[in-house]
């Protein structure tokens, strides 16, 4: 092998780890010492379900989803603590797509404005983030 294939060859592996390694979960994992671990979205922002929710069905629209928006991964890239077969995604009326995780609708909090904030736990009772 000559000189310039060894450099190609080498210059395409920096390449490939350089943007793997800049690539973030699309669904990932943190913890906190209030509630454990728990599922946040690419940019680390809380994932959170409604317990009037049914297994893909979600009851949160209009003003509801104005505060509350669904979140929709358009591929879904996990870390190994859990598992692809646990993701989906439903249809809504609004006519967008809605990922779920173990049948049940995620969602976003507007009132999360950091990374790793969980303002929107329990709010009236039904609103929670997603455990693991």
């Amino acid at each position: 092998m000559s000189k310039i294939h060894r450099r190609l060859i080498i210059s395409v592996a920096v390449v490939l780890l350089l943007i793997s390694s800049s690539l973030a979960f699309t669904v990932d994992i943190r913890a906190n010492d209030k509630i454990g671990k728990y599922l946040v979205n690419e940019k680390g922002m809380t994932l959170y379900y409604c317990a009037n929710d049914r297994p893909k069905i979600s009851t949160c629209y209009e003003s509801c989803a104005a505060t509350w928006p669904p979140f929709q991964a358009e591929w879904i890239d996990i870390p190994n603590e859990i598992s692809y077969q646990d993701f989906d995604e439903i249809g809504r009326v609004e006519g967008i797509y809605q990922t779920t995780y173990k049948s049940m609708p995620l969602y976003l909090y507007t009132g999360d404005h950091d990374p790793g904030v969980i303002n929107g736990e329990g709010i009236d009772g039904i609103w929670f983030a997603v455990r693991l």
